[in-house]
């Protein structure tokens, strides 16, 4: 179990240097849908590929709600487990589904940043 710490800020994707360091940033595509969702707690399965390696993967993953006050990053405990990707792909039929790119950074403290950037 991994704890997931969630702020959402909104990136000036128009701006030269996020081109530049995207590009030098690993990163996966993810298709993923939401399979059950109740009282604020969520799963979801997801097909996973490494867009420098190709390589394909697919995951369950459980969000567990924990109410935050409004003004605080939303804190949960996130479970994940991997799947066949024909089985996800099976799961996945008649679910609407969300596509997006998903960069890792490193920052300099250790902590890694994700940005989903949404197709």
């Amino acid at each position: 179990m991994a704890q997931e710490i969630e702020r959402q800020y909104i990136v000036d994707t128009s701006h030269p240097d996020w081109e530049k360091l995207k590009q030098s940033l690993p990163s996966k595509r993810i298709v993923q849908a939401t399979i059950h969702r109740g009282e604020g707690n969520k799963l979801r399965v997801r097909l996973i590929e490494d867009v420098k390696t190709g390589k394909k993967s697919a995951a369950f993953t459980f969000k567990v709600n924990v109410k935050t006050r409004k003004n605080e990053p939303n804190v949960r405990d996130e479970y994940e487990w991997e799947v066949p990707y024909r089985v996800a792909l099976f799961i996945m039929i008649g679910h609407a589904d969300v596509q997006k790119c998903r960069y890792e950074y490193r920052h300099t403290d250790g902590k890694v940043w994700e940005f989903d950037e949404y197709e």
